[in-house]
């Protein structure tokens, strides 16, 4: 009687052996190796036994997680306060958040909340924040100005020239998909 076990590992065998282990390499080497080999046979039957482990061997070995952002994770995002526009915004990995982070509180640190220089560095630091993610996390977007030039993000400039209705917008959606907290990933786990 043959343990559960390796039923298990014998029907995966079976089914490496047959079904899923692509011979033509194998064919390939074979017909080399039959040509400066004494015993190809031989050599051929050990290449297959060795393809055979390291297939199960890929089988049974756990994948670990993938736990980094690439900039490959970024969602087309239309834009309710202006027809047929978008804006393509991307993820920030750990590193920027902790940069981004870094930049909202270097201001906090000097400043005296009775005096009016406080809300003059706040000030400061939100309108440096929003060019920073306008910059860094807006991928592609179909935004003109009025001469039909393509706005350039990494421009302050260009960004001040948005209408406030259409950059608060915009602020919000980076707001929106860089938020953890809230995302669908964290609300389903």
């Amino acid at each position: 009687m043959v343990p559960a076990s390796h039923g298990k590992l014998l029907s995966r065998l079976k089914r490496l052996l047959f079904r899923d282990l692509k011979p033509y390499p194998l064919w390939i080497a074979a017909a080399f190796v039959v040509g400066i080999s004494p015993h190809p046979i031989l050599i051929i039957l050990i290449s297959y036994g060795f393809l055979v482990i390291v297939n199960l061997i890929d089988e049974v070995a756990p994948k670990m997680p993938v736990a980094v952002v690439t900039n490959a994770v970024s969602e087309k995002k239309p834009l309710k306060t202006l027809p047929d526009a978008y804006v393509v915004v991307r993820r920030m990995n750990y590193g920027e958040k902790l940069s981004r982070s870094g930049m909202a509180t270097q201001f906090l640190v000097g400043g005296n909340t009775s005096d009016k220089d406080f809300q003059g560095e706040m000030k400061m630091h939100t309108e440096q924040l929003a060019y920073w993610d306008f910059a860094n996390l807006i991928v592609d977007h179909n935004l003109e100005d009025e001469n039909g030039t393509k706005l350039n993000f990494k421009n302050p400039v260009d960004v001040k020239r948005l209408d406030g209705i259409i950059g608060d917008e915009v602020g919000q959606i980076i707001d929106a998909f860089n938020d953890v907290e809230n995302s669908e990933e964290v609300k389903n786990s």
